[in-house]
């Protein structure tokens, strides 16, 4: 290699190439013989990758000059030039038709393949659920699955209860035994091992959002391992969920004692920039999407549902944002202030929750994280209205967070 600076004029024709290598005060520009605009490389010392890639360069230019570009046209694009407003079918079907492939092409394959299935009516039932699966196949006239084997059975129950694997020798000794009872009693120990309380401690904490600094606040250390530990303490006792997630919606007390770690839960609500309604809001919209499969109330506490959820939605589409501002009402005495206490203090920087005596879901913002709200006819407040998922209409649930 030499050096740019020294490297003053070349004639090489690279491949045939009428191109040529200029030094100029240091750096090297590729130039063409027909084209007098240069390409500037950078200076420095020019190795065969360098002049392959100068070539390629030049070879664009070289492209470039010999094609010519399209002659410019006074044509007018209309909607009859839009592939879509031809032929909008092509485009909104096109996803199911792909799943109908699919289907089509599995439901050839499958009916190939052996047969393993059992009589509904034959299946031991063991629960309610089991009679409301196999009732609806039987009266479907559908053949439901064959039962599992033991090695499937042992597999599918630990990692469903404990989230791993059984040890081999476990799977062995499972293998080897002939009581009729093994699977329940391979159930009860898993419900009673530690790793049963490991991985559903785990689970509630995601559902719960236990994390030690969320976006809209910190809950920081303490408080997090506050909750964490009421979580397990209540996994370890078999406390039926039902009853985890009454105490974590109305729970009250300090967010760094371990006698009230479930305070921690209502902190979720906490929305800054905002009115404290926002902080209802929020809180109907966390608890319904954890504890009542309802995911909807964060768009129905801005607008209705309706022309805005019907593709998403049934329930959705026929709510309106009233009835979605009455749920939030529930949490309308709710309050989370800080601890007001030195920066030494144990507790500096926990939240307080408590419930005021009274109180109602106010219609009187105009500024935060949600569309104003307004008095509706008469009433400048709402109070707590439970919306049922059932023909019967709204009914009144007493009493208020």
């Amino acid at each position: 290699m030499k050096k740019l600076s020294q490297r003053r004029y070349t004639d090489d024709r690279w491949w045939g190439g009428p191109f040529r290598v200029r030094v100029v005060r240091g750096r090297a520009f590729l130039q063409s013989d027909a084209a007098p605009a240069p390409v500037q490389a950078a200076p420095g010392r020019i190795s065969a990758l360098g002049r392959s890639l100068l070539l390629l360069t030049a070879c664009h230019l070289s492209l470039a000059q010999e094609t010519p570009l399209p002659a410019s046209t006074s044509k007018i694009v209309t909607a009859a030039d839009c592939a879509f407003q031809v032929n909008p079918g092509e485009f909104l079907t096109r996803q199911s038709r792909r799943g109908q492939d699919v289907f089509s092409r599995t439901s050839k394959v499958a009916a190939f393949l052996p047969k393993a299935a059992a009589a509904p009516l034959e299946v031991p039932r063991r629960n309610f659920i089991d009679h409301a699966i196999f009732d609806r196949l039987a009266a479907a006239n559908i053949p439901s699955a064959r039962l599992s084997t033991d090695e499937e059975f042992m597999r599918r129950v630990s990692l469903d209860l404990t989230g791993r694997l059984p040890a081999p020798p476990e799977v062995r000794d499972f293998l080897a035994d002939d009581s009729p009872t093994k699977r329940d009693s391979l159930i009860a120990r898993l419900l009673d091992s530690p790793e049963f309380t490991d991985r559903w401690t785990m689970w509630l904490g995601d559902l719960l959002q236990n994390v030690a600094f969320p976006s809209n606040f910190d809950r920081q250390y303490d408080g997090r391992n506050a909750f964490f530990k009421w979580i397990r303490a209540n996994v370890a006792a078999k406390v039926p969920l039902r009853d985890i997630a009454s105490m974590a919606v109305t729970a009250t007390g300090n967010s760094y004692s371990e006698d009230s770690g479930s305070a921690n839960y209502p902190l979720n609500a906490i929305t800054p920039m905002g009115p404290v309604q926002d902080s209802f809001d929020t809180m109907l919209a966390k608890t319904a999407g954890s504890f009542l499969g309802l995911s909807h109330y964060d768009c129905l506490l801005c607008h209705d549902g309706r022309g805005r959820l019907d593709q998403v939605s049934l329930w959705g589409s026929r709510t309106p944002r009233a009835e979605a501002l009455r749920m939030a009402a529930f949490f309308s005495r709710m309050r989370f202030p800080k601890r007001n206490v030195p920066s030494s203090n144990p507790l500096y920087n926990s939240f307080d929750v408590s419930d005021l005596a009274n109180g109602a879901y106010d219609l009187n913002t105009t500024y935060g994280n949600r569309p104003d709200r307004k008095p509706v006819g008469t009433s400048t407040s709402f109070t707590p209205e439970y919306r049922p998922l059932t023909p019967d209409g709204p009914r009144q649930v007493p009493p208020q967070r």
